[in-house]
């Protein structure tokens, strides 16, 4: 069940003061050790900053991110992101 779902069963008059808000993210990465990585830089910096940080990792390694991508990139390269 969707999370927009699941609330409106649960409380419809907070389902209808957030309709049309973006509130919830429900695309997630198809390789959970990818979910893993951004709910660390999530969970460690605001989220502008983990927004940013997160960009940079993405136009970094691209469509090839992956847990074996990370760890074969050299540690200074990933301070630089």
């Amino acid at each position: 069940m969707d999370p927009r779902t699941w609330l409106a069963e649960r409380d419809p008059r907070l389902a209808a003061a957030t309709e049309g808000l973006e509130l919830f993210r429900t695309e997630r990465p198809a390789d959970p050790a990818v979910a893993l990585l951004r709910a660390i830089v999530g969970q460690q910096l605001s989220t502008t900053a983990a927004a940013t940080i997160w960009g940079r990792v993405e136009a970094h390694f691209g469509s090839d991110l992956c847990c074996e991508a990370v760890l074969d990139t050299p540690a200074e390269r990933l301070r630089e992101l």
